[in-house]
């Protein structure tokens, strides 16, 4: 259970702040990388193949494939990209969404680390989730501007979605078992 050390009478409890609608968008920011990467990976990896090579001699230029994107997108080392980006994104927005919380005096400093573990962790998961979707509308389109663009746009719109549910819906709750888990683990 979390203690506030904040003043009363704030106008939502200290553990519960709502966060940035930047935040959320973030979440899918990874998509903006990832997305135009695995189009061009996989069109790479064409031509390794018989069909690929033939292209190139014929001057072709490279085209991704559905199978070649969907193995690019879930390979673990694609996965791992995608979602140490995530990360690299998530756990700053929300430290520092967090820190504002304890300069403001509204959380102590468990609650803090607390919040940051939980916060990061979830923007990191919808992050990563935003920017599957959007490779996978990316795939959907197979024109090379276009595709790339709403897979991008998707990919955003999929992970401020998604982080949007997190704060309206499981961020007290999620806070509250990594606080146990932390209490639990001996961590003050």
């Amino acid at each position: 259970m979390a203690v506030s050390l904040g003043p009363t009478g704030l106008p939502y409890q200290p553990n519960s702040r709502p966060a940035s609608p930047a935040l959320g968008m973030a979440a899918g920011a990874p998509a903006v990388i990832r997305v135009p990467q695995i189009r061009h990976n996989a069109s790479m990896d064409n031509f390794k193949t018989p069909d690929g090579m033939r292209a190139m001699m014929a001057g072709g230029a490279p085209k991704a494939t559905f199978g070649s994107m969907l193995k690019q997108l879930l390979s673990p080392i694609g996965l791992l990209k995608t979602t140490g980006l995530s990360a690299l994104i998530s756990f700053p927005l929300a430290a520092i969404s967090n820190y504002m919380d304890l300069q403001q005096g509204n959380i102590n400093q468990k609650q803090f680390m607390t919040n940051t573990l939980a916060d990061g962790a979830a923007y990191t998961l919808t992050g990563t989730l935003g920017s599957l979707g959007g490779a996978l509308l990316c795939m959907l389109i197979p024109i090379p501007v276009v595709g790339p663009l709403v897979g991008i746009l998707g990919g955003l719109a999929i992970g401020g979605l998604l982080g949007k549910l997190y704060d309206d819906q499981i961020r007290p709750q999620f806070r509250s078992s990594v606080n146990a888990a932390m209490t639990q683990a001996g961590v003050n």
